[in-house]
């Protein structure tokens, strides 16, 4: 879970596997200036989260250093998956090549699809509704 506060004093990424919860908070310790244009969570915070739990997650036990094992994850009650378009947010239409599994408590998913693509044909356009070729 990523997020800026309104004046982007703050960024923070959450997340979590089944034996590691790990928060990483990106700020100014006074808020005497903000982070700046355009730093939020995903983009602050994210990278740190990501650095952080890769090696957390490592096997140090063994030779191979691999990482450990975290398939068999069962979200919470209350939580469901859900294959939505990565450009709109909406459900992914079951035909799309372009689709991600994303969590959400349960009610909050999105119910509708994502809009059928529409391939525009420029020669079927006119410039401001004018009837005359280009």
């Amino acid at each position: 879970k990523t997020g800026t506060t309104n004046d982007s004093y703050d960024a923070w990424f959450m997340g979590f596997t089944p034996g590691l919860v790990t928060g990483v908070w990106v700020g100014h310790d006074k808020k005497e200036r903000p982070l700046g244009v355009g730093e939020y969570g995903g983009k602050s915070a994210l990278p740190i989260w990501v650095d952080y739990m890769s090696k957390a997650l490592r096997d140090y036990t063994s030779d191979k250093r691999t990482m450990i094992e975290t398939q068999g994850f069962r979200p919470p009650s209350g939580v469901v998956q859900v294959a939505i378009d990565p450009e709109t947010g909406l459900l992914a239409r079951p035909d799309s090549d372009r689709s991600v599994n994303e969590y959400y408590r349960s009610g909050t998913e999105p119910t509708e699809y994502t809009p059928d693509k529409v391939v525009i044909d420029p020669m079927e356009m006119s410039l401001f509704d004018a009837d005359t070729p280009l």
